[in-house]
């Protein structure tokens, strides 16, 4: 398959090549510089023949510093702004209020979300960098995927409104207090990592939903939490937890499936001796960075190697 077939990018001025129908297997159309507004009229044309395609606008010229073109796009569903010198959030009215999916990006000054108000049957967030009034987020109560990476949020109560919420990840800031997750939808994904400071994962044992547990690069972190109560749980991704020593927890998830531990050099065949004869584990990974301890404990186990799951089960009811 051509890259161009995936991935439509325009150009000024805009071809016949750039406004040709687009492929079954296009996934994004997408532009770095600013149109015109014939040509933004042109791309909006184009993608109203393919509403389940999204829209992203990516640049990092000063330029480029308003959404105000979005007002050619009235039934987009879909979009995604990385500008790093935009100045507003407030094109994003332009947008129908029963848009599906959004991502913004961060910002060289901190933007406002409340325009975020806007939109009522919004199912997906793609949010980065420090924005201010992010308590507006807890008014999204159809997002069912929420992801977060670079912001200073702290509280995650707010969040405790979204009752649809399946997927959560937080990526790339400072310590916050987990303990409102167990509130907050039908977590079936929960993926943290490169979270400073974080140190304490106990509220993630008492998210009975959850089914696939992401980490990574947690360095303060000692400990797994408690899963005997994560009767979901399938799936466990840890990865490059240089100071977990144990992951005897593991072996109390009633219903896990597969394991998945990578570049941690602290495992060894007799600390990963507690899940053996776990009744329901199916596939397992483990890269410690010696091929000799990798092989001893693929032996031990005698099990698959784990393949890559399907998310989009995980927005299921």
């Amino acid at each position: 398959m051509r890259e161009y077939d995936r991935i439509r990018e325009l150009k000024h001025p805009l071809t016949r090549e750039c406004l040709a129908p687009l492929s079954p297997n296009c996934r994004v159309v997408q532009t770095r510089v600013r149109l015109s507004d014939k040509e933004y009229e042109s791309v909006a044309k184009l993608m109203e023949q393919h509403p389940e395609v999204p829209f992203r606008i990516y640049a990092h010229d000063p330029e480029v510093n308003n959404l105000e073109f979005l007002r050619f796009f009235p039934n987009l569903t879909k979009f995604t702004a990385n500008l790093y010198f935009l100045e507003s959030h407030s094109g994003l009215r332009h947008l129908r209020s029963d848009a599906l999916e959004l991502g913004l990006s961060e910002t060289k000054r901190p933007l406002d979300l409340e325009v975020l108000d806007h939109f009522t049957n919004l199912q997906t967030l793609y949010l980065s960098g420090d924005h201010r009034h992010p308590e507006v987020l807890g008014k999204l109560t159809s997002l069912r995927k929420l992801a977060i990476a670079s912001s200073k949020l702290r509280d995650l109560t707010s969040l405790k409104s979204l009752s649809n919420l399946r997927i959560l990840e937080l990526r790339l800031g400072s310590a916050l207090d987990l303990s409102p997750l167990p509130e907050i939808g039908k977590i079936g994904y929960l993926e943290i990592w490169m979270m400073r400071g974080l140190e304490d994962l106990s509220p993630i044992g008492q998210m009975r939903t959850l089914r696939y547990l992401f980490l990574q690069d947690l360095p303060q972190v000692k400990h797994l939490p408690t899963m005997d109560a994560l009767g979901e749980l399938q799936r466990v991704h840890i990865e490059h937890l240089r100071g977990l020593d144990s992951i005897a927890e593991l072996a109390k998830a009633p219903a896990l499936k597969e394991v998945l531990l990578v570049n941690m050099r602290q495992m060894s065949a007799d600390k990963m001796r507690p899940l053996l004869g776990h009744p329901s584990l199916r596939s397992i990974f483990v890269g410690t960075g010696s091929l000799k301890r990798n092989e001893e404990i693929k032996r031990m186990f005698g099990l698959l190697e784990t393949e890559r799951p399907d998310m989009d089960a995980l927005l299921a009811d």
